[in-house]
């Protein structure tokens, strides 16, 4: 027993000699600001492709539904209920994918900044934002106008009133 003490008592005290030592080497090396920037700017682009992707999907699936539903016979009110249904998921899915972006472009500004960035190079990274949200923009107006002109094609009459 007295053994194991005495070992487990070297041990520790070779622990806290080579401590400090291997608290002062460095870390990983950080990334140039170039490589941080490039980065940051993909992964705002994955975050614009899949969320204009999810985009266009619901409203592929919005428009499809509100024409099986019509063609099925189902009620209008029913049908106009589906609709805003993929109506406000389009919305929810647009404003999450920009929301995202958003944050993970101000994380980036931050740690460019942290690291003395070139202000030219900050702005790559805000002008990749600035297109993120644009084309979430342009894919949410779409997708929302596909499936507004599904509803009402399905819910107006000949003369142009709802078919309610």
């Amino acid at each position: 027993m007295t053994r194991l003490i005495r070992t487990l008592s070297c041990a520790l005290a070779a622990l806290v000699m080579a401590a400090p030592a291997a608290l002062a080497q460095d870390g990983p090396p950080t990334p140039e600001p170039q490589e941080i920037a490039r980065r940051c700017v993909g992964a705002i682009g994955d975050t614009t492709q899949a969320t204009v992707q999810r985009i266009g999907n619901l409203g592929q699936a919005g428009v499809r539904t509100v024409a099986a539903l019509h063609q099925h016979g189902a009620p209008p009110p029913f049908i106009a209920h589906v609709g805003r249904q993929f109506l406000g998921a389009i919305n929810r899915t647009a404003a999450y994918g920009a929301g995202q972006a958003s944050r993970i472009a101000y994380a980036c500004v931050m740690v460019l900044d942290e690291v003395g960035a070139p202000d030219a190079l900050i702005a790559v990274v805000v002008e990749a934002r600035r297109a993120c949200l644009e084309a979430i923009g342009a894919a949410r107006d779409r997708a929302a106008s596909a499936v507004k002109e599904a509803l009402d094609r399905t819910l107006m009459d000949g003369a142009g009133a709802l078919a309610m």
